[in-house]
């Protein structure tokens, strides 16, 4: 259990803290805090207060995402990640060794090897296959059919975000 501060009157980013609520979860004290941008109370872990998880009744994150372009910041364009595409590298979750292509095991039949591509937000099943071979072909096929003509016009229409792609791969 942890020991009972107090807080009162303190800040931390845009939360002030107001008073002890009595409550606790998880161990850690739930404090009422005042918003010191807009004047709204609300309760919160003291531990994420103070830690910096939580800066403020949620104003800040909601303003700030309203100016920034989340596109550039997340990486999605028309709802594809690019820099995923981009990138050469290999899920630390994958077990087959190849992007797109996933073992599947199946109780009294032969495993086969499942080959999937995902484009603007849509997951594209290309098969099942009998060896790995097979599957890592199909998704070199779908990557050159969907990605080929995207990441031409991507380059040509964003060529700051393409060039720092590049530079990171």
């Amino acid at each position: 259990m942890g020991k009972k501060l107090d807080i009162t009157g303190e800040t931390y980013g845009y939360a002030k803290a107001i008073r002890n609520t009595g409550k606790q979860y998880h161990g850690s004290y739930i404090w009422e805090f005042e918003c010191t941008l807009c004047g709204k109370r609300f309760e919160a872990k003291i531990r994420d207060v103070r830690y910096g998880s939580v800066k403020s009744c949620g104003c800040w994150h909601r303003k700030n995402l309203d100016k920034m372009d989340t596109d550039e910041k997340f990486g999605q364009i028309e709802g594809t990640n690019v820099s995923k595409i981009v990138s050469k590298k290999i899920p630390q979750n994958n077990t087959s060794g190849h992007k797109g292509v996933s073992l599947a095991k199946r109780k009294g039949r032969k495993d086969t090897y499942v080959a999937y591509i995902y484009f603007q937000g849509i997951r594209y099943h290309l098969g099942s296959f009998k060896n790995i071979d097979a599957a890592v072909n199909a998704r070199e096929e779908a990557e050159n059919k969907l990605y080929a003509d995207f990441l031409e016009w991507y380059a040509e229409e964003y060529p700051e975000r393409w060039k720092r792609l590049k530079k990171r791969d």
